[in-house]
């Protein structure tokens, strides 16, 4: 079982980071039953969705993503617990970084990445964590939202929309890269491959696929 599976247990009493740490419970266990379902022979039957959501029909890229969001939850869940015993700076009271809203939206939309290229520059467990801890709360929720493909309309939407705006993240930000990521999908050749294997984030066989075409 890989690190990103090695989590803090869910809180067992009241605190005021509670609700995160549920929060991040119930993305952890989003992300481990997404990619189990990407490790079946046959891809699931809402792959279109999936796909949209990750900009991508390639399983190596998203398995790759969903990994990368594991590691940061994971992160976070630890972040959170600290709080309780050592706490930072109100996180509320953390600003959020400028917003970029008007570049990224004027900006070309980029090529989705090969997944050699996202394999390969892959973060470290150990980078991800430091990233995090930098981070406003707000922020790293949005990273999350990205490596794990929620849209607006996911089951837990709602609450992240609330941890983003009330925890310094940019939520104009992540709206414009899901709209943009939409966009490649839709665009994209609807085939699917796994073009590098890729270590599973939870108890199950490594991703077995076979490819309708050749890598994109």
């Amino acid at each position: 079982m890989s690190d990103a599976a090695s989590l803090p247990d869910p809180p067992t009493q009241a605190s005021r980071f509670a609700p995160l740490l549920t929060l991040v419970h119930k993305l952890i266990d989003y992300g481990r039953q997404l990619a189990a379902s990407l490790q079946q022979p046959a891809p699931p039957a809402d792959f279109d969705n999936i796909a949209i959501g990750f900009g991508t029909y390639d399983l190596t890229a998203i398995v790759a993503r969903i990994i990368r969001g594991l590691h940061r939850a994971t992160a976070l869940a630890s972040r959170l617990q600290r709080l309780e015993t050592t706490p930072e700076p109100d996180p509320a009271a953390t600003p959020a970084m400028p917003p970029r809203a008007s570049r990224a939206a004027t900006a070309p939309m980029p090529r989705p990445p090969r997944a050699a290229a996202i394999v390969a520059a892959a973060p470290t467990p150990e980078q991800i964590a430091a990233k995090v801890q930098r981070q406003p709360i707000g922020e790293v929720f949005a990273d999350i939202c990205r490596d794990l493909g929620i849209l607006p309309g996911h089951p837990l939407w709602h609450d992240l929309f609330l941890a983003i705006v009330r925890f310094g993240g940019r939520l104009g930000r992540l709206c414009v890269h899901i709209s943009n990521r939409a966009l490649a999908a839709r665009t994209a050749p609807k085939v699917l491959t796994a073009s590098n294997a890729v270590a599973s984030p939870c108890a199950q066989p490594p991703l077995r696929l076979a490819t309708t075409g050749p890598p994109v």
